[in-house]
């Protein structure tokens, strides 16, 4: 997606209305430092979310919005997605959960949130912090 960004203002993708939960990867920091200071987690396994279901149309939207530019989302067939991205990801993981939420909200925990003790970042935050980086 960053080369995408920095070459136009359109992200190719399948799936537009598939909803996923992003966390801010500093919310995610934090939860593993409290977890690695906290013996009781040794072995354990969460399910960690952000804090809510968005799906990538409004994702781009978002990214759109923290630089300053109007982005869209153009979905791709799944095959074509698949093609492009599978050397560089677990395509298969991905297609199955993003077709699992195609018609349905993302699941949301808030594992996260007790493990540091604040609020998430919020989408905006996620999402300002990512084109930063772009």
């Amino acid at each position: 997606m960053p080369g995408q960004l920095r070459s136009g203002d359109v992200v190719r993708g399948p799936y537009a209305s598939a909803a996923t939960s992003p966390i801010h990867p500093g919310d995610f920091a934090a939860a593993v430092i409290a977890c690695l200071d906290a013996p009781s987690h040794a072995g354990q396994v969460y399910d960690v979310t952000g804090p809510v279901s968005l799906t990538h149309e409004e994702q781009i939207k978002l990214i759109g919005e923290a630089l300053g530019r109007s982005l869209s989302y153009e979905e791709l067939e799944p095959a074509v997605a698949r093609k492009a991205i599978s050397p560089y990801a677990p395509a298969d993981v991905l297609f199955e959960d993003w077709g699992a939420h195609l018609d349905r909200p993302a699941h949301v925990t808030g594992t996260i949130e007790r493990f540091i003790g604040r609020p998430l970042s919020t989408p905006a935050a996620w999402a300002a912090d990512l084109a930063s980086r772009i």
